[in-house]
């Protein structure tokens, strides 16, 4: 009875649930069509479903009693029933599927010339083909998939030429897919070079850590394109683009690099679709966090400034979804926190808030508005928010565990940080998926911070202070490094008072 009951791990109601207001219409069009189904048994059925939209918990939605809705006066029978679903799970599959082909005209139109070639359609096919050369031209706007797209146009005009027996046509065709083809593959090496810097900072190195860079060391594709005379202006200022990035790759700390390719990137914005700007302004944003991790405090502004231009221009939002990856939001929040943007952060909490992962939401909002009450010095109500928090990924539990920490010293809770410098440490050095940057970063961390600790509960020695404090100045690696040398510089002051005092 209970299974006939049970519909919570539905696969096809966790596909319905992401479904918008007009998905859920426009997709009963699709079951009820009979291009795509013809059994009356899955209309009705999907019928029923959608009056649960959007949560799908009701009390009435059970297995038995939809299956008495589309078939009144039968009984029960959960092998059946269980066809029903699986043959609608089908056809939401298939209507996610032409979602995806339907917001791709490129996708389109060369599928198009291809069944237009097949089937000996000439008038049709020469009649598209100008048709989407001219969109093309007149475009001018570069995305993540122009390349490819214009890759496997320029390989339909060969094919068909060959369909058609005009091969003296066939070079500057095969010429122009072979270009475009490795300008997709720049554009792809490029973008996962960085992936991959950013991967091997966080986690366990693989193996191959270094294969895209050694890639563009066994192939020099930026020179070999630089001189191909088919490519448009704006696709060379592509090459070039890509070339800084290698650049940069190859020596994060070159700064005249850096702030060429954030002149470069602004002035490409014109020509970039959003995508393509999220992408390279990313990247250029890890270069920044990079150097700044190695003391360059005066690239902070110019951090948040770069942001906050894609924020403006909602790079976050491609018409689809809105979405924003925790790291990244939490690099924002604490871009603005450090420079003491209050206000801005509030917003940006507040505006933000349903662009998370629907199951992290709740926990990432909680957590921002933890970190802005303690940068505000109100102890208290952070503590607040972290004892509500679920801290349901090690990444969450890390932030959370520094932020305790944190607290528990400006509230001189000794005890309670002690006890969780204890079992933190052990969490870190326990952690199986953490690289060995992270987890030195957070040992740092926690030696420094207990050494600190015992010196706020004892009297400071002058000595004492000023090497600690050059040996945390010139460490590479230390999470909250800032904030351990404030809290160096509080402990001298007071000391200093004290002394005057006596």
């Amino acid at each position: 009875m209970n299974n006939n009951k049970d519909l919570s791990n539905s696969n096809l109601l966790k596909i319905l649930k992401s479904f918008s207001k007009d998905e859920i219409l426009e997709f009963e069009k699709f079951v009820s069509s009979p291009v795509y189904n013809s059994q009356g048994t899955l209309i009705r059925l999907y019928a029923e479903l959608k009056k649960f939209y959007p949560e799908f918990s009701d009390i009435e939605l059970s297995k038995d009693k939809l299956f008495d809705k589309v078939n009144p006066g039968k009984e029960y029978n959960d092998i059946i029933f269980r066809k029903y679903m699986s043959n609608l799970l089908k056809l939401a599959e298939k209507y996610l599927i032409y979602l995806e082909y339907k917001t791709k005209p490129e996708k389109q139109s060369v599928n198009l010339l291809d069944q237009y070639d097949k089937r000996n359609l000439n008038g049709f096919y020469d009649k598209l083909l100008q048709q989407t050369e001219y969109n093309d031209a007149e475009k001018k706007i570069i995305s993540n998939e122009s390349f490819y797209h214009k890759h496997l146009l320029e390989e339909i005009k060969v094919i068909h030429n060959v369909r058609t027996n005009k091969l003296h046509l066939m070079k500057p065709d095969l010429k122009r897919s072979h270009i475009y083809l490795l300008m997709h593959v720049l554009l792809s090496s490029t973008v996962y070079n960085n992936m991959m810097l950013v991967n091997r900072k966080s986690f366990k190195e693989a193996d191959d850590n270094n294969f895209f860079g050694n890639f563009f060391k066994a192939f020099d594709i930026i020179n070999y394109l630089r001189i191909q005379d088919c490519l448009e202006k704006e696709e060379k200022w592509f090459v070039e683009l890509c070339n800084y990035d290698n650049l940069l790759m190859n020596d994060p700390y070159d700064l005249a690099n850096l702030k060429k390719m954030n002149e470069y990137l602004i002035s490409l914005i014109p020509h970039f679709n959003k995508n393509l700007l999220y992408t390279f302004f990313s990247h250029i944003n890890i270069f920044y966090l990079l150097n700044i991790s190695k003391g360059a405090d005066d690239l902070k502004r110019k951090l948040l400034d770069n942001y906050k231009l894609m924020l403006s221009r909602e790079l976050y939002s491609d018409g689809e979804r809105d979405f924003i990856n925790f790291s990244e939001y939490k690099t924002i929040l604490y871009s603005a926190l450090r420079i003491k943007e209050f206000e801005w952060c509030e917003e940006f909490i507040e505006k933000f808030k349903n662009f998370h992962n629907p199951g992290s939401r709740d926990n990432i909002v909680i957590y921002s508005k933890a970190c802005l009450k303690f940068e505000t010095g109100d102890f208290e109500s952070s503590m607040n928010f972290l004892s509500v928090l679920n801290a349901d990924n090690v990444i969450l539990q890390l932030d959370k565990n520094i932020l305790h920490l944190l607290i528990y010293y400006e509230l001189d809770y000794f005890d309670s940080a002690l006890s969780l410098v204890d079992s933190f440490r052990h969490f870190i050095k326990d952690n199986k998926i953490l690289s060995k940057e992270v987890i030195d970063n957070h040992c740092n961390f926690i030696r420094y911070y207990k050494t600190i600790l015992r010196l706020k509960q004892n009297s400071v020695n002058s000595l004492d202070f000023e090497y600690l404090r050059k040996e945390i100045t010139f460490h590479d690696n230390i999470r909250r490094k800032e904030w351990l040398l404030d809290k160096l510089d509080e402990l001298l002051n007071k000391n200093s008072v004290m002394r005057k005092a006596e």
